[in-house]
């Protein structure tokens, strides 16, 4: 009975371990589907879901890494799709000397203007999504 009982209080203590050291992940998907975010504390998840991606579906827009190295973040858009019902015009982005720059700290609005963004007309110079942060921009300019 008292090793029943070791052996008990032993696997608890193995699942609490496994509980305290589970990653922190999150993917998001845009209204239809065309760009997703995933976002990840675990840098082997990180490269595993980056490995796994299948590139004659997707393209990958954006990856990026916090300076600590503790999060990642990658944004993927499936190839040759985009939102024809609406254009980037239709969301608040600045104008600076012919280069456009969106901005906002909305995870659903970054995802559904990336799936607006017709990379036929626009061509991306940048994008930086903080990882843990809520602060998503992207820079393009009119082709």
């Amino acid at each position: 009975m008292k090793r029943l009982i070791c052996i008990i209080l032993l696997v608890l203590m193995c699942l609490s371990l496994v509980a305290c050291s589970e990653e922190e992940m999150n993917t998001s998907t845009s209204s239809e589907g065309i760009v997703s975010l995933y976002t990840t504390t675990n840098k082997n998840s990180y490269l595993k879901y980056v490995a796994k991606i299948d590139t004659t579906e997707y393209e990958i827009v954006d990856v990026t890494i916090s300076q600590d190295g503790n999060k990642f973040a990658v944004t993927t858009r499936l190839k040759g799709k985009w939102k024809e019902a609406e254009n980037t015009e239709s969301y608040n982005v600045s104008v600076l000397d012919g280069y456009y720059i969106f901005n906002t700290n909305d995870v659903k609005e970054y995802l559904n203007f990336l799936e607006s963004f017709n990379p036929e007309i626009y061509e991306i110079i940048g994008i930086s999504v903080i990882p843990g942060n809520s602060d998503y921009i992207v820079s393009y300019f009119e082709k």
